[in-house]
Parts: structure tokens; sequence; C-alpha cells
């Protein structure tokens, strides 16, 4: 019985650790969007495909690469694997 308890006290921690894990990333990444940087790079790429200085080709890839890179698209693949 005693042995029970730790296990489920081990798990219990585990799954903390990971909630608060998770926390802290998504209201870094909250604080992050309201300075507005994060948007700031996407609004770069769209003017530049409205200037014509970059190709739609372009723009779609190079605005998979922000995706992939941002704080939601990590955690994502994160749970992916819980």
């Amino acid at each position: 019985m005693n042995e029970v308890l730790w296990w489920i006290a081990i798990i219990i921690a585990v799954v903390v650790f990971f909630v608060l894990i998770i926390f802290v990333v998504l209201r870094y990444s909250r604080d992050y969007q309201n300075i507005g940087q994060s948007g700031s790079s996407l609004s770069v790429l769209h003017d530049r495909y409205l200037k014509r200085e970059i190709t739609s080709e372009q723009l779609q890839e190079m605005n998979k690469e922000l995706e992939e890179k941002s704080p939601e698209h990590i955690i994502q693949k994160f749970l992916r694997y819980l």
C-alpha cells in the first residue's frame, strides 16, 4: 500500500511539473505577443510580398517557418509525445 502511494505521488508531481512548464511557456508567449514582436515578422513578410520583393511561394515558405517556431506550435509538438 505504501509503495502505491509513492507511485501516485510521483505521477502527480510529474503531471504538475509539466502543467507548470506549459503554463509558463503560454504566459511568456502571451507577454511576447502583447509587446507586438510576434506579429511584426508576419507584417514585414506581407509588406515585402505587397512590394513584390518576394514571391507567393517564398511568402508561404517563410510563413510556415515562422509558424513552426512559434511557442504554440512547439507546445503542440511536445504534447503529442505525452
